[in-house]
């Protein structure tokens, strides 16, 4: 099933082609079809988040893109669950894909004094430099961080801001109208900037659950993708919540 998101213009600004996978992930289902269409060859850039879905997408039979630069888009090297620490899902993509695994050597959330010795980093800005190049992400969708199990450390789940978003992408959270939502200490954040995503050509963003629905589609609202990978119920719930 392909489908867009989106239309009337009120609801969303960047439309996103929605793939529906009714085996789930399996090869040569729709996230092969997607990372296919992306076009990546030897040398390109495909960027990949974190998150619980892309954490057992790692583990999937995944198309070949030979010689493809696998980079992080986000720190987590002192996540204490394994889907938070994007690293291991890099390596994991890498080697399903026969790609080159980048490392980003970095927390989420790392301390002022560290954050500017990373910035003066040749490793860390070489790595991160490849946010401005890639040719294609990867990406989840997250739920409202209230509603979640699981989530960031970095994440402060106290503050005022946080309580009201709608959702995240690389951990770029945003409230139900995709507008972004920012709080003490998130400048130091290493993440891909809503800017980079943006200028990303192909950005493909993988996410299921019913409760995910709204922060998917103010997720598109803010472009942060242009492409969905989801199963049946998900499709069905976002373009439900799209009907007038």
């Amino acid at each position: 099933m392909q489908e867009h998101l989106c239309q009337p213009a009120h609801m969303c600004n960047t439309p996103a082609t929605v793939r529906s996978d009714p085996g789930r992930w399996g090869g040569n289902g729709a996230l092969d079809e997607a990372l296919r269409a992306a076009g990546l060859g030897a040398g390109d850039t495909l960027l990949v988040a974190s998150g619980r879905v892309l954490h057992a997408l790692s583990r999937q039979p995944l198309p070949s893109l030979s010689g493809v630069l696998i980079c992080p888009t986000v720190g987590g090297t002192s996540e204490p669950e394994a889907w938070h620490q994007t690293n291991e899902i890099v390596r994991e993509v890498a080697e399903r894909v026969g790609g080159r695994p980048q490392f980003l050597w970095a927390p989420a959330l790392p301390s002022p004094a560290m954050r500017a010795s990373l910035d003066q980093d040749p490793d860390f800005r070489g790595v991160t430099g490849h946010w401005d190049v890639a040719k294609a992400a990867l990406v989840g969708v997250g739920a409202p961080p209230l509603q979640r199990d699981s989530i960031s450390t970095a994440v402060p789940l106290g503050s005022r801001f946080i309580r009201r978003a709608a959702g995240d992408v690389c951990l770029n959270f945003y409230d139900r109208r995709g507008r972004g939502i920012e709080f003490e200490g998130s400048d130091r954040m290493v993440r891909i900037s809503p800017a980079q995503l943006r200028a990303v050509p192909t950005v493909i963003a993988a996410a299921t659950g019913k409760d995910k629905a709204g922060s998917i589609i103010a997720g598109a609202r803010a472009g942060y993708f242009d492409e969905l990978v989801t199963d049946r119920e998900t499709a069905s719930a976002v373009l439900a919540e799209l009907r007038p």
